[in-house]
C-alpha cells in the first residue's frame, strides 16, 4: 500500500512539474515572430502583455528591402496561449495555411490584422472571442471561404473591414451586435452582396454601426464585366484587348516592355504600345501594379476609372510619361508606393498622386518618389 500511494504520489508531481515547464505564464511586452525559432520561443506562454506581430523580417540590400520567408505553415506552438493585451498583426507570411493555433484565445486587448496570407485555408482559431476591443482587418489575398470563427463575437470596438478575400463565399458574425466605427466589406468577388447587407442590417437593427459604411465589389454587384483571376502582364496593345470589359483583375498587373530576337541584330525591345486606352472598365487590381520602361506612353489615359490597388504601385522609367492626373479616381494602395526615374514627369504630378491617395484611403507601405523632373 505504501508503495502504491509512493507511486501515485511521485508520478502527480511529475505531472505537476511537466505543467509548470509547459506553462511559462506571461510574456512581459511586445513579441514578434519572424521565423519558427521565434514561434518555437513563445511556446508554452499562457500571455502576451504587449503587442503580438507575426510578420517576414527583411535585409537591406543595395537594390532596396528584401522580406526574408517565415516558413511558418502553423501557428499550434501558440496553443497555450489565452490573452494577448495589445493587437494581433499576421501578415505577410506566405506560407501560413492555418490560425487553429490560436484557438484557446479568449481575449485580445487590441486589434485584429490578417493581411496578406495566400495559403491561409482555415481560421478557427478565434471562436473562444466574445468582444474585440479594436478593429478586425482582414485583407486578402488568402483562401478563406468562410468567418464562422468569428460567431461568438457580439461587439467589435473600432471597424471591420473585410477586403478583397476572393474565396470568401459566407460571413458568419452571427452574435455581433455592435461595430464602433467604420463597416467596409469590399471587392471579396465570391460573396454574395445579400449576405453583407444583411450583416450590415444585423447589427444596425441591434446596436448600431458607429462609422461610415461601404458596401462594393462584392459578388453580384454591378460591374460592366467579369473578373480576370490571376497575373495580367502587358506588352501591346493586343493585351489590353485582350482584357476589354474586365474591371477586376484578382494578381499582379505589369505593363512593361518585351523583348525578341532578331538574326544579326539580337535583342530588339517592343515600344509599340503607345497609349493604355482600352483599360477604362478596369476598376480594380488584386496585386501589384508595375508601369516599367514603356517609352512612348506619354500619360495614363485609360486608367481614369482605377480605384483599387491591393498590392503596391510602381511606376518607373518611362522616359516619355509627363502626367498621372488621369488616375483621378485611385483611393488605395495597399504596400509600397514608388514612383521613380521618369525622366520627362513633373514631380509635383506624383505628389499630387501620393497625396490624392492619401486622403482617400489611403497608403499601407513605403513612399518614395524621386528622380523624376524637378
Amino acid at each position: 500500500m505504501f508503495k502504491k500511494i509512493s507511486v501515485a504520489i511521485f508520478i502527480l508531481c511529475s505531472c505537476l512539474m511537466l505543467i509548470s515547464c509547459d506553462e511559462k505564464g506571461a510574456w512581459e511586452g511586445d513579441y514578434e515572430i519572424n521565423n519558427r525559432t521565434d514561434l518555437n520561443e513563445l511556446s508554452g506562454y499562457t500571455s502576451v502583455t504587449g503587442n503580438l506581430l507575426i510578420t517576414h523580417a527583411t535585409v537591406s540590400t543595395g537594390e532596396g528591402t528584401v522580406p526574408i520567408p517565415t516558413r511558418i505553415s502553423s501557428l499550434s506552438a501558440l496553443e497555450s496561449l489565452t490573452e494577448i493585451g495589445g493587437s494581433l498583426t499576421i501578415k505577410y507570411v506566405t506560407t501560413l495555411e492555418s490560425l487553429d493555433g490560436l484557438k484557446n484565445l479568449t481575449s485580445i486587448g487590441g486589434d485584429i490584422v490578417l493581411k496578406g496570407l495566400p495559403a491561409l485555408t482555415s481560421m478557427d482559431g478565434f471562436k473562444n472571442l466574445t468582444t474585440i476591443s479594436g478593429d478586425l482587418n482582414i485583407s486578402g489575398p488568402n483562401q478563406i471561404k468562410s468567418m464562422d470563427t468569428f460567431s461568438n463575437v457580439t461587439r467589435i470596438g473600432g471597424d471591420l473591414h473585410i477586403i478583397s478575400c476572393e474565396s470568401l463565399t459566407t460571413l458568419g458574425f452571427e452574435s455581433l451586435y455592435t461595430v464602433g466605427n467604420d463597416f467596409t466589406v469590399i471587392w471579396n468577388l465570391s460573396l454574395p452582396m445579400s449576405l453583407v447587407e444583411d450583416l450590415r442590417d444585423q447589427i444596425q437593427n441591434e446596436g448600431g454601426i458607429g462609422g461610415p459604411i461601404e458596401i462594393q465589389g462584392n459578388y453580384d454587384d454591378s460591374f460592366p464585366g467579369t473578373p480576370y483571376f490571376g497575373n495580367y502582364d502587358i506588352y501591346t496593345k493586343s493585351d489590353i484587348d485582350a482584357i476589354s470589359g474586365i474591371n477586376i483583375i484578382t494578381g499582379d498587373v505589369r505593363i512593361m516592355t518585351s523583348s525578341y530576337y532578331i538574326p544579326f541584330l539580337g535583342m530588339v525591345e517592343d515600344q509599340s504600345l503607345e497609349s493604355l486606352q482600352g483599360l477604362e472598365d478596369l476598376q480594380k487590381i488584386g496585386g501589384s501594379f508595375w508601369i516599367y520602361q514603356k517609352d512612348n506612353i506619354l500619360n495614363l489615359e485609360g486608367l481614369n476609372n482605377l480605384v483599387y490597388v491591393g498590392g503596391g504601385l510602381s511606376i518607373s522609367s518611362n522616359i516619355n510619361l509627363s502626367s498621372l492626373s488621369e488616375m483621378e479616381s485611385l483611393s488605395y494602395v495597399g504596400d509600397s508606393f514608388y514612383i521613380t526615374n521618369n525622366a520627362s514627369l513633373p514631380a509635383s504630378e506624383a505628389e499630387a498622386l501620393r497625396d490624392q491617395v492619401l486622403s482617400r484611403d489611403g497608403i499601407d507601405g513605403n513612399i518614395s518618389i524621386n528622380n523624376n523632373l524637378d
